[in-house]
């Protein structure tokens, strides 16, 4: 019968299909990706990466929390496509369902996401009085472009060595000090790339608030003053995608020519 079924959830975790045939959608944005909150999917996300799913479920965000994340999320949409139209549309192919939880383990806010579930884009704690519409559309913003990255990698290797594949911790990143294994370092070298002509446009338009971008915008840029990323890689070099090698000391060079061209 149809009333002993379990209720259902669509693969994008934005709408829930009930035994009785009744159809809850859950909350959207204009201009925002699928918004999945509440699927048991979405909440038993390892916020922290280190495993496809936490042990013990998690309370999805409610009543007034809720409220400010979505509001975080709908302004931060606005913002993107106040900044560039490409930039919204590029978020809107690589991000295929949008993902906010609540992370009581970790008490900051986070963003995530992993080649086995490619478009799939996690937010942790936009909740957070200390975190601004800035944050998410950055944390938005850095997802969508891992998405495209994973997609990539699909299509050509960038390492010529499996070893490279282990999660291992290897070289520390120039913009958080934290160190990472060796195909996370690639992907942020791009990734903070992209972040930093993101806040660039924004600081030109407006969109965030000027101080708030140039602010965002230094913290992307710091990375790429500091030694050749070409240096940091040099002990894997053998092993990576030769044309990745020349693309890194590309994008440094492009940043370290054009830095001074925001005020």
């Amino acid at each position: 019968m149809l009333l002993d079924r379990e209720p259902l959830w669509t693969a994008l975790g934005d709408t829930l299909i009930l035994p009785g045939g009744q159809v809850v959608e859950g909350p959207s944005i204009k201009g925002a990706p699928p918004l999945d909150l509440d699927s048991p999917h979405a909440l038993g996300i390892d916020v922290q990466g280190i495993r496809f799913t936490q042990p013990e479920g998690r309370a999805p965000l409610a009543g007034r929390e809720r409220e400010e994340a979505l509001a975080k999320l709908s302004a931060a949409i606005e913002g993107i496509a106040s900044v560039s139209s490409e930039t919204s549309a590029f978020v809107a192919r690589f991000t295929k369902a949008l993902v906010l939880l609540r992370d009581d383990r970790e008490r900051v806010f986070s963003s995530g996401s992993c080649a086995q579930y490619v478009g799939r884009s996690v937010l942790g704690n936009p909740q957070f009085s200390a975190v601004d519409h800035a944050f998410v559309a950055e944390g938005v913003v850095h997802e969508s472009i891992h998405g495209f990255l994973y997609m990539h990698e699909m299509q050509e290797s960038w390492v010529v060595d499996d070893s490279l594949y282990s999660m291992q911790p290897r070289i520390p990143s120039p913009w958080t000090g934290r160190r990472l294994p060796v195909r996370p370092f690639l992907q942020a070298c791009f990734v903070w790339y992209g972040l930093f002509n993101f806040w660039s446009a924004a600081a030109e338009t407006g969109a965030f608030g000027t101080a708030r971008a140039l602010e965002r915008r230094q913290a992307a840029l710091c990375g790429f003053l500091k030694e050749p990323l070409t240096q940091l890689i040099k002990p894997y070099a053998e092993q990576v995608n030769g044309d990745l090698m020349d693309a890194l000391g590309d994008l440094q060079e492009q940043v370290a020519a054009n830095h001074e061209a925001v005020f």
